[in-house]
């Protein structure tokens, strides 16, 4: 009788399973009988497993009932297998040499009926691999195994992630509870592995990392799961049966009822589709919590704070209102979430780009004048926002009413400062009647630019802000060369002004940054301008750094993205992108002050992430159907990834009750496909802090580069594909 015998469901799964067989016949652990479930595959599975079995006598081929579950092909293996204890393992994830060795030898020293022990995540589409904690919360668990299941008490199925493949079960105990896996496509496993638990005698767990399970694999039973929305319900079904049967009900109620509400809550933060959710939605609240108690029951018997939140969430609100609820929860984050959830609310349209400004904020602009007289003779309109920068406002502006030979006016809206701002703009304003001053509750940046489009007359729109002014009387030259070569932009360069109290880390990020090249003085298209300057690493993405001809900005509806920080990259993106010509001068016309407290150098962590994510998401629509030479795509792709790299690094450092919230932000299917990569990538680095050696730094370096790579071309494709190439 062999000390193990390793179970192996196998459908179609020729292009791991050589990888994953290699990983079960080389376990130091010899005394294996391995059990192959071919379960109706066409492709090219077979002649793999008949060469393994014809090298490897420990290895057993069986037919499987081909029904789409890998719950029924384990249960056929089940039927046969003879081992002392059983491991099963799917065919395209791998074990660690010492995997059966070490949880058989736990078994043996603790007897325990089973053993368990996390796993690692490979993403099959980057290639990175991280151990994640989440699959055994150690934390509730007794420090010294081996323990009884009431040891862990109401914590006990929350604690253990239901898959069977990271857990080693004694075969006798597991035939005397006569346990089968459930014949679901998905979630087949939850049954099984927690009524295992429920029924163990003596628990033991191994703290380590030996099983690498693989996602990402859309044409895994998991990896299609959304088509069955609500499979892992029969899953429960199942298991209030048989603890009822078994007179285990009672004593395992709390335990059993937070784990069902716990992931029947994660399925629907989890929903890959918006029908999806509509689905998950309306049953839970209609249907499966009241069916299964979970309803009426006071706040104190879930666990978890954040169960009982969501809970009340899920069953006190519509499914539009629970939508709304999340999505103004993760803006609230931000510093201008109220003024857009009102504006979302207002029009049901959560991705609005213009934002009227006598919307932005409870009361009406005051002091907002008719649009101007000058409309025919004014050449610039300079857009000033301001917020809280009386040490510095005076100067801004008074750098823009000295510029000369060019007509100008001057929209400045105060956007809700607290400090004397107002007074000294009302100070100016009452002196040179160019200055227009309106007033706004604070609403952000992108609302008060917005207000100023909205009441620009100029040929030309500049932007200018408040702690910052310009450096020569040069506006007039930039109009001239505009007027001369009949650009739609005109890119300009600046000069960074250290504060004193600036750190030397924080001036050499700054320090030369918007100084460029003279290598775009030729006019070009705005998409082959941005391309070249993004090759050569020189493209700035601040709206502060055009010159732009108004009529483009009115006749594609150009605004600025309210509410997120990091909205100068979608606007100037949007800019170049509907310039027919446009180029660059190396005249220093704007002085960058760099300072601590500025939008330039300080932010929240989860506005940054906020703003990057909608940054990607509104940049991929925006190049949607358009048609690029493959040089252009290329470049303009790297901008794209570089918003989600940006929004990666921020997010993952997030607490999960932030992170969780940024899913509905926008229930598209593009922006719901981008929240689940960052929540991968977030599980995936908090745990990859805690490895017990870093990777030489050559390979790491190669690593980094690969994956790189591969993002890049990833969004190139994905232009490409949007070309209709």
């Amino acid at each position: 009788m062999p000390a193990v015998s390793v179970i192996v469901p196998m459908h179609n799964a020729e292009a791991y399973l050589r990888e994953s067989l290699h990983t079960i016949v080389g376990q130091t652990l010899t005394d294996l009988e391995i059990i192959l479930v071919d379960d109706g595959s066409t492709d090219g599975t077979a002649a793999i497993v008949a060469e393994f079995a014809a090298q490897d006598p420990r290895i057993r081929v069986i037919p499987g009932p081909a029904v789409g579950s890998a719950g029924a092909a384990r249960n056929a293996g089940l039927d046969v297998a003879s081992g002392d204890f059983l491991s099963f393992l799917d065919a395209d994830d791998l074990f660690a040499p010492t995997m059966l060795a070490e949880l058989h030898r736990r078994a043996r020293l603790h007897d325990a009926d089973v053993v368990l022990t996390k796993f690692r995540l490979l993403d099959e589409r980057t290639g990175e691999i991280n151990p994640v904690d989440w699959p055994l919360r150690l934390d509730h668990f007794p420090k010294k195994p081996p323990f009884a299941p009431g040891a862990v008490g109401d914590h006990l199925f929350l604690s253990v992630n239901p898959a069977a493949w990271n857990k080693l079960f004694r075969a006798d105990f597991i035939r005397d509870l006569e346990l089968r896996f459930q014949t679901l496509r998905s979630a087949n496993d939850v049954f099984f592995s927690y009524m295992a638990l429920a029924h163990a005698r003596r628990i033991s767990y191994w703290n380590a990392y030996p099983v690498t399970y693989r996602y990402g694999n859309t044409g895994s039973l998991q990896g299609s799961k959304h088509g069955r929305p609500l499979e892992f319900v029969d899953a429960f079904r199942a298991m209030r049966s048989h603890l009822a049967e078994t007179g285990l009900y009672q004593a395992y109620e709390r335990p059993f009822l937070n784990v069902v509400l716990d992931i029947s809550l994660a399925n629907l933060r989890g929903a890959s589709t918006l029908e999806a959710f509509d689905v998950l939605h309306s049953a839970l609240a209609r249907d499966v919590l009241p069916e299964f108690g979970i309803v009426g029951r006071p706040d104190d018997y879930f666990v978890r704070p954040d169960l009982v939140r969501q809970l009340h969430e899920l069953l006190d609100s519509t499914r539009d209102e629970y939508l709304f609820s999340h999505w103004q929860s993760a803006l609230e984050t931000t510093r201008n979430a109220r003024a857009e959830a009102r504006e979302a609310l207002r029009h049901s349209d959560l991705r609005s780009h213009v934002v009227a400004a006598a919307e932005a904020g409870s009361a009406p602009h005051e002091g907002r004048p008719a649009p101007s007289s000058q409309t025919d003779t004014v050449d610039v309109s300079v857009i000033i926002p301001v917020h809280n920068t009386e040490a510095y406002v005076e100067e801004c502006v008074h750098s823009v009413l000295t510029q000369t030979e060019v007509s100008i006016e001057v929209i400045c809206i105060d956007d809700g400062s607290t400090d004397s701002s107002p007074e000294v703009l009302a100070r100016i304003a009452a002196s040179d009647p160019r200055v227009r001053v309106l007033t706004q509750q604070n609403a952000g940046p992108s609302v008060a630019r917005n207000v100023g489009l909205d009441l620009a007359a100029g040929r030309y729109v500049c932007f200018l802000d408040s702690d910052d002014y310009w450096l020569v009387d040069g506006l007039s030259g930039l109009v001239a060369d505009a007027d001369r070569d009949r650009l739609d932009t005109l890119l300009f360069d600046a000069s960074s002004i250290r504060h004193l109290t600036v750190d030397d880390k924080t001036w050499a990020r700054f320090d030369h940054y918007y100084e460029r090249g003279s290598q775009y003085d030729t006019v070009a298209t705005g998409p082959d301008l941005l391309a070249r300057m993004v090759k050569a690493v020189d493209y700035r993405s601040s709206a502060c750094l055009f010159l732009i001809r108004r009529d483009v900005i009115e006749r594609a509806g150009i605004r600025f993205y309210p509410g997120i920080s990091y909205e100068d990259n979608l606007f100037t993106m949007n800019v170049l992108l509907e310039s027919e010509r446009s180029r660059h001068t190396q005249t220093r016309l704007y002085a960058r002050r760099v300072r601590p407290g500025s939008r330039m150098t300080a932010g929240s962590r989860t506005a940054a992430a906020h703003g990057y994510f909608v940054n990607y998401v509104e940049m991929l629509r925006l190049v949607r159907g358009r048609e690029y030479p493959l040089e252009i795509s290329t470049e303009v792709g790297r901008v794209i990834y570089s918003m989600y790299r940006h929004s990666r690094d921020h997010f993952v450092k997030l607490p999960p009750d932030v992170t969780d919230r940024f899913r509905l932000i926008d229930p598209m299917p593009d922006a719901q496909t981008l929240f689940h990569l960052l929540k991968r990538a977030r599980h995936e680095a908090q745990v990859g802090r805690a490895l017990p050696a870093p990777a030489k730094p050559a390979t790491l370096a190669g690593r980094l580069r690969r994956l790189l790579g591969r993002g890049k071309r990833a969004v190139t494709r994905r232009l490409s594909r949007l070309r209709g190439d």
